[in-house]
């Protein structure tokens, strides 16, 4: 714990400790052989996102034909935020391909009843549970597939008891230690009819931007045809079942526990689903439409193809995500005489974080230390974003940089989150013209951020302060600097 809190103290970026470690323990040993940058690191997002679409194309196949498979999985990669995802170094992906294997082990058990598939699943939810902490809506949906299914022997199979104790004797102390952290952060939203509404509404309409109304109402007619056969007590694909039961379960943990949002990309399970039932949906209309003398395939496609257009003219975005431009800025302090600077980063929460990463990659050990400017100069909340100023002069500012040793400041000329902040910044700095320097200024061609950078001249003589990081909204307590 020591340690990743003195690697926040110089990277308040990575939180070490927060998120499960089974993401970041892959990507290191996969920077050991591929290097340490951001093309092998999107290369292991790739390769995650490669197996994810494999994952949905075989479902459909299991269910339909094999074309309908591949384009149900080219579907789903392109779906505007699962393209995000891929351009990003995010766990949302990662985490709904365990969770997808794990709910075909489940439909197996309740297929074959047999202890294999019961371990398999245990396996696998902790697997999703150390990528992250979404994968926790597993718990839930082993209770909804077994309502749907009415599979309730399996309360009396030991099978079920063995996967729920693999889970708790791997991923459950982990999940302790960090909830222990969470439930006195301010992270924690109270969770009341308001809340789950107001989570309800921002979650259905952010299904409606990121997959269209045609799109999804194919997927709605699949869930229907799919909900009508199991009120039924009719045969039901097993496949498509435990599917619905996950988009259900991930849908209701997110509608439900109190955490930030809403957020496109929690919903990163529920677009795989949903992809996986608009093909059935399709499937069933072929079947069901009145076009003589064509086969159920044909008239399918015959649907799928306005489908697919009016996806592509109305949902689909390519993310155009340009350079920020701090990797030049961080290059800057590899000179020797500024090898061990702390730098104060003024910019919005995207700018900051892309800072600290550029500073990361630059490091080979920890060395520079990055302050945050709405850590330090404002108080701000994360969900809903409110500032609550720290330092309200410029008096106030420049004791805060002497006392705290700061040798640098990059300031965002193009998107701070805070104006007030950066006017104060920057008010300061030109009242103290003769001890800062301007290294550097403006936007790189083809960046995306209007930058400036002050040096300090001459040394800053050490005063031996007591430091702090504040980190009220997560630890409720503060981080010393050493």
């Amino acid at each position: 714990m020591r340690s990743a809190e003195q690697f926040y103290v110089y990277y308040p970026k990575v939180s070490l400790g927060i998120w499960p470690p089974l993401f970041y323990v892959v990507a290191a040993f996969w920077m050991m052989v591929f290097g340490v940058n951001k093309v092998a690191l999107l290369s292991l997002v790739a390769w995650i996102s490669g197996a994810m679409a494999a994952m949905v194309a075989w479902l459909v196949m299991r269910l339909w034909r094999w074309e309908a498979g591949l384009l149900t999985g080219l579907l789903w990669v392109f779906l505007p935020q699962i393209l995000y995802g891929e351009t990003i170094f995010l766990l949302d992906i990662a985490v709904a391909l365990p969770q997808f294997i794990a709910m075909l082990a489940m439909m197996r058990f309740i297929e074959r009843r047999d202890m294999s598939s019961a371990i398999w699943f245990g396996i696998w939810a902790s697997v999703a549970m150390f990528t992250k902490g979404n994968a926790m809506a597993l718990a839930i949906f082993a209770v909804i597939v077994l309502g749907i299914t009415r599979s309730w022997w399996t309360l009396k199979h030991p099978g079920m008891y063995v996967s729920a104790l693999i889970v708790a004797s791997t991923a459950g102390p982990w999940y302790w230690f960090s909830l222990s952290i969470f439930s006195g952060s301010a992270l924690m939203r109270t969770v009341n009819a308001s809340f789950v509404r107001e989570r309800t509404l921002g979650y259905l309409q952010i299904l409606v931007r990121e997959m269209g109304w045609p799109l999804l109402l194919m997927s709605l007619s699949g869930m229907g045809w799919l909900a009508w056969r199991l009120w039924k007590k009719q045969e039901a694909p097993p496949i498509l079942t435990g599917t619905l039961a996950l988009l259900l379960a991930s849908l209701a943990f997110h509608c439900l526990v109190p955490i930030p949002g809403p957020d496109e990309r929690y919903m990163t399970t529920v677009y795989s689903c949903l992809a996986v039932l608009a093909a059935a949906g399709l499937q069933q209309w072929g079947k069901w439409l009145p076009i003589p003398n064509w086969s159920a395939d044909l008239r399918a496609l015959a649907l799928a193809l306005p489908l697919l257009t009016l996806f592509g003219l109305f949902t689909f975005t390519f993310p155009y995500r340009p350079a920020q431009g701090f990797e030049p800025i961080a290059a800057l302090f590899k000179r020797q005489e500024w090898a061990n600077d702390r730098i104060l980063i003024c910019s919005d929460g995207d700018g900051e974080g892309g800072f600290i990463v550029a500073m990361e990659l630059a490091d080979r050990r920890p060395q520079h230390m990055v302050l945050r400017a709405t850590k330090f100069l404002s108080d701000n909340t994360w969900s809903p974003p409110e500032r609550k100023a720290l330092l309200e002069s410029t008096a106030q500012v420049r004791k805060f940089l002497d006392d705290y040793e700061v040798h640098a400041i990059v300031v965002d000329n193009t998107s701070p989150l805070w104006i007030e902040d950066r006017k104060l910044l920057l008010q300061t700095i030109q009242e103290d013209g003769a001890i800062w320097e301007k290294v550097s200024e403006g936007r790189a061609p083809g960046m995306r951020r209007d930058l400036s950078v002050f040096h300090r001249r001459g040394k800053l003589k050490k005063n031996g302060s007591k430091l702090t990081v504040p980190l009220t909204h997560t630890l409720r307590r503060d981080l010393a600097i050493e």
